[in-house]
């Protein structure tokens, strides 16, 4: 399987799903106009990943801002996670923020509470970039 890369835009984040190490991340503004045009070929992509998933998956949120139709789209990526880790794999969100946004924290504070696996937070600085 081939990695996912699509680079950021003023209203899309840069997304990066590397199947060898199993990390996944999505950085920046998540406001499409069309979310069901922007978030289908990530979910595919993820469906046909999880047919043959790394044995650790880390879903990495570093989210500047998010509109509510991308809100309920990655509600339902984590719960595709979720998924494998009710096949016993090893998985895991990273919700990184800046220590300046509490919307954002408050925000990885709701998803948390919607799936059953580890959700860990990170302050990050402005200049920080995604760290596996």
């Amino acid at each position: 399987m081939k990695q996912y890369y699509l680079p950021a835009t003023v209203t899309t984040p840069e997304v990066n799903f590397d199947p060898d190490s199993g990390l996944l991340a999505i950085k920046g503004r998540v406001i499409p106009n069309d979310a069901k045009e922007f978030w289908t070929p990530i979910l595919d992509w993820f469906y046909s990943y999880s047919k043959r998933p790394n044995h650790s998956t880390k879903l990495v949120f570093q989210i500047d801002y998010f509109n509510a139709a991308s809100a309920k789209k990655m509600l339902f990526l984590m719960n595709q996670v979720n998924f494998l880790h009710g096949m016993g794999y090893d998985v895991s969100i990273q919700w990184n923020y800046s220590s300046s946004d509490t919307e954002m924290r408050e925000a990885g504070e709701d998803f948390s509470t919607m799936i059953d696996f580890r959700f860990d937070f990170e302050i990050i600085d402005p200049m920080h970039s995604i760290a596996s």
